[in-house]
Order: C-alpha cells, then structure tokens, then sequence
C-alpha cells in the first residue's frame, strides 16, 4: 500500500489515506480495500483502520477537520464515486455525497466551508463541516470544461489563500475561486496540449505552477503577479516536481 495523501490538523494530529497502487485499474477489484491512517501524538503512533464501507475503490484523497473529523473521496472508474465522512476518528463512516463530485479531491477553507472538485465531471459545495453538499452548476456557477479536461491528481494541485481556491487542470488552464468555491472563473495559464499540476501561491497575486506535457519532460515553472489572469513562462524547473508556499 502507499500513501495518497496526508491531512495535517495540528501539531499532534494528522490523517492519511492509502491504496493499493497495484490494483488501479477498470474495474477496481472488489477486494481492495483503502486503508486510513490517524495519530494524535505527533506521529509517534498511528492507527489503521480499513475501510470495508468503501470496496472496490481507489481515493483521490482525504481532508482533516479535526482530531476526529475527516471526508475521503472514491471512485472506481466506472459509474461510482462517492465522499466519506467520519466523526468518531474513523471508527465509522457515513457516505454523504454519491455521483461525480464525489471522485474529485477535497478541500476546505474552515471547519464548515469546502469544495469537492472533480474537474472534467462536476463540482459540489458544502457550508455544514461535509454534512450534506451542493451541486453546482456548469455555466452558472462555473466556466464548462473543455473536451477531454481533466485534473491532475497531485497533492500540491491546489492553492488556498484565504477565501481563494486555485486548481489546474490537463488542458493547461487554472480555476480560480475568491468566494470559497461558490462561484469560479477559468484562465488559459499555457497551451491546450500540457497540464498545469503543481500550484502555490504566497498571496492572493503571486503564484507558481509546474506546467508540461507528460510525454516531453522537463517540466516548466510559470508564474503569474495578478492572481492567475495572466501567466509567464520562466523556464524549465529543473526536474522540480512540485511547488509550495512557506509562510513567513
């Protein structure tokens, strides 16, 4: 099993999702089944506990509200996907969100507003901590996606500055939200034919992304001074793989 990703609450608590690699595939066997991860003592112990109300499906990854809070998300490449949620620290879980949004990668501004973002199928909001979730709306609360768009499934593939969401996506464009993911706008950060993966920004103007095409590496840092309407390319990246903002 590997790590998908990792949920940081605090400096005692932190929440990891797992999954079998080996098994990714159309169908996702049966059998597989993920595994989540939670300590509240630094890391020094973890507990695992595997999640029998989710089989048969891989993960994009899980978010941490608190010591005993969190939502996962599945899929299983065909016509089901769905969010999890736990508030007992995993002992169970409720599914609270069924359909295409319940594919994408989760995240949240506070402990009551997040988005589920499955760029390419659907988007959903929550306001209550993952209790119950909003559809939204292509045209209305959202720009459509482009033929064949899609996500890049990396941990550093979003950016939160404040009430601000950034994502790229695999047509080399960015999706930008400064109302905590109620509404978006869409920028064309580079050319259709590479992929905007890893994002940072340092403040709601100043951002990098890694950009490039799967098959022609090395990537490319681009960087934009305008909150992501505009991007400039500033050359390769040295065989970085991914971008973060350290606040100072």
């Amino acid at each position: 099993f590997s790590i998908m990703n990792v949920s940081i609450v605090n400096d005692q608590v932190a929440w990891a999702i797992a999954l079998d690699y080996n098994q990714w595939g159309i169908p996702v066997p049966s059998t597989h089944i993920l595994k989540v991860l939670r300590t509240t003592d630094g890391g020094a112990n973890w507990s695992v506990k595997e999640m029998t109300q989710a089989p048969g499906k891989m993960t994009m990854g899980i978010w941490a509200l608190d010591d005993n809070t969190a939502i996962f998300s599945t899929l299983n490449f065909q016509n089901s996907s769905a969010l999890f949620r736990t508030t007992d620290g995993g002992d169970t879980w409720t599914q609270v969100l069924s359909g295409p949004p319940g594919a994408g990668r989760v995240v949240f501004f506070n402990a009551q507003e997040g988005v589920s973002c499955n760029i390419g199928a659907a988007m959903a909001r929550t306001s209550d901590g993952g209790q119950t979730w909003t559809l939204l709306t292509s045209n209305t609360n959202y720009p459509p996606f482009l033929a064949g768009e899609d996500y890049l499934n990396v941990p550093t593939g979003w950016s939160i500055v404040g009430d601000t969401l950034w994502t790229g996506t695999t047509k080399g464009r960015v999706y930008k939200s400064t109302d905590r993911g109620q509404s978006w706008t869409v920028h064309q950060a580079t050319t259709t034919n590479t992929y905007v993966g890893s994002i940072a920004f340092a403040d709601g103007k100043n951002g990098l992304a890694l950009t490039g095409d799967f098959n022609n590496p090395p990537l490319k840092l681009i960087r934009t001074v305008d909150g992501g309407e505009n991007w400039v390319d500033i050359g390769n990246s040295n065989n970085l793989t991914e971008v973060l903002a350290i606040p100072c």
